[in-house]
């Protein structure tokens, strides 16, 4: 199973953003991993930061103006 990268609050890398908490909520009950980054980090310098460390398979969820290509 894959692990679903999701973008952080943008003040707190630990907190899942609060648009898409429902479409969080819903891939961890389909059985889905999830997992954040820090959009802060992301947004300001382009560098992707986990919120822990991985070794899976991810796979990213972005909207058309800001896309990662992992």
């Amino acid at each position: 199973m894959y692990t679903i990268l999701f973008p952080s609050d943008y003040f707190n890398r630990n907190k899942i953003d609060a648009e898409l908490e429902q479409e969080y909520i819903a891939a961890k009950k389909a059985g889905f991993g999830v997992m954040l980054f820090d959009y802060s980090s992301w947004f300001e310098s382009r560098k992707l930061v986990l919120n822990r460390d991985s070794d899976c398979d991810l796979i990213s969820r972005m909207d058309d103006e800001a896309r990662i290509v992992l």
